[in-house]
């Protein structure tokens, strides 16, 4: 992540470029997601916020993947003005939060209409892995159900869906997205102006002056 936003080369040699001119923000999410950190062109708070962040436990763990995408969607529409608008879900599990009390949180599936709707596309990161083959059967199933939810979370906002269970992985993911997403960025070019106006006028009064002096000499135009 800290690659994708300010640039530098990887340890695998590639070199990530800045993306100076996007503002970032960042949605942390496990039962309940929170915007820890606000779109911002200020990359270097982003990035310590990041860092800051911990594993989530008690009350709050979980992996609500569906209401984590909507808070970005939002968060995007509302201070995303014009620009065009992206978000990467990075998610080591599957949507395990079911309805409670009168809170409904939604799947993967319609926060992703939510963004299509809105015009923001997606991209999924799978880091979860694959359970190895002598798991119960029922957490092969659920596996098998969070990787098609990311899936199809980027399939129906025009995004891509990623597998990464490796740092080399997870680095190709970044690079591939940075790569679909690079927008060249807008410069201004500024030029210095001299007015010499009153220099030419002033001139061009001298060289009358002088004519109509020459005019009353010998040097005047004959007939």
């Amino acid at each position: 992540f800290r690659l994708f936003v300010a640039g530098g080369e990887s340890p695998d040699g590639s070199r990530f470029e800045p993306r100076a001119a996007d503002a970032v923000g960042l949605v942390a999410f496990a039962l309940v997601p929170q915007t820890v950190c606000p779109l911002t062109l200020n990359h270097s708070v982003v990035l310590r916020v990041a860092d800051a962040q911990e594993p989530r436990t008690g009350q709050d763990t979980g992996t609500n993947v569906g209401d984590a995408i909507a808070e970005g969607v939002i968060r995007l529409d509302r201070g995303g003005g014009d620009r065009r608008k992206v978000l990467v879900v990075l998610s080591d599990g599957e949507h395990n939060v079911s309805k409670e009390g009168d809170r409904n949180p939604l799947t993967p599936r319609q926060a992703a209409q939510l963004a299509a709707n809105l015009g923001v596309k997606v991209y999924t990161i799978d880091a979860g892995g694959t359970p190895p083959a002598d798991a119960p059967a029922e957490s092969l199933e659920q596996r098998a159900a969070g990787k098609a939810a990311l899936k199809a979370v980027a399939d129906v906002t025009g995004g891509r869906s990623f597998a990464a269970t490796s740092g080399a992985e997870l680095l190709a993911a970044y690079r591939e997205i940075g790569t679909l997403e690079k927008v060249a960025a807008e410069s201004f070019s500024y030029r210095r102006y001299f007015d010499h106006t009153p220099w030419a006028a002033g001139l061009a009064a001298a060289l009358l002056t002088l004519a109509h002096l020459l005019d009353r000499t010998r040097w005047r135009v004959l007939p």
